[in-house]
């Protein structure tokens, strides 16, 4: 008996999904250098109803590729007031977007100790693109683009600064470690 063909979208189409869920948390995993064996907690917020119950009737392969104790579903509402220094968030797809909680992720004087140098780096990158910047010569000699393409840089520089700061002071007051 052949399988309709809307029917292999929409199952294409929500393995696709769970896909990217996967490579969400092991992205966000790797990128926070959370050791493979460390189990995490993890949030997920589902607007659409179907998609919540297809991602839900997977949960236990989703923790075990992910390397997830405690997965729980939030509202939006819920969502929306996790703060972005005390979460990391992944957006999936429009309207899913999962949560890891920082806490307890990893070691917090070595990730004091990352996030420190990794602000300094972006404060003496920012430093060079300012001094750019200010320079007149630069300003009025440089093609437009290549100006544009300076200032996009730098403003994204600072955006980062401004989030491992903020992920920094969270580490720092959530721990006896001093910066």
């Amino acid at each position: 008996q052949q399988v309709p063909v809307n029917k292999d979208a929409a199952v294409c189409e929500s393995f696709a999904v769970f896909q990217e869920a996967v490579r969400s948390v092991r992205n966000i995993r790797a990128e926070q250098q959370v050791p493979v064996n460390k189990k995490i907690s993890a949030l997920f917020m589902i607007d659409d109803e179907e998609q919540k119950q297809r991602i839900l009737s997977e949960e236990k392969a989703l923790q075990f590729l992910c390397k997830i104790d405690e997965l729980t579903i939030v509202e939006r509402q819920a969502a929306q007031e996790l703060s972005s220094e005390e979460h990391i968030e992944a957006v999936v797809t429009d309207g899913f977007l999962i949560y890891i909680p920082l806490a307890g992720l990893v070691d917090a004087e070595q990730e004091i100790s990352r996030l420190t140098r990794q602000a300094t780096k972006i404060e003496k990158d920012l430093a060079t693109l300012e001094s750019r910047l200010g320079s007149a010569s630069f300003v009025e000699k440089a093609p437009k683009q290549v100006v544009d393409e300076t200032t996009a840089k730098r403003d994204d520089l600072a955006q980062q600064l401004s989030m491992v700061k903020g992920r920094l002071s969270v580490l720092v007051e959530g721990s006896n470690v001093s910066v």
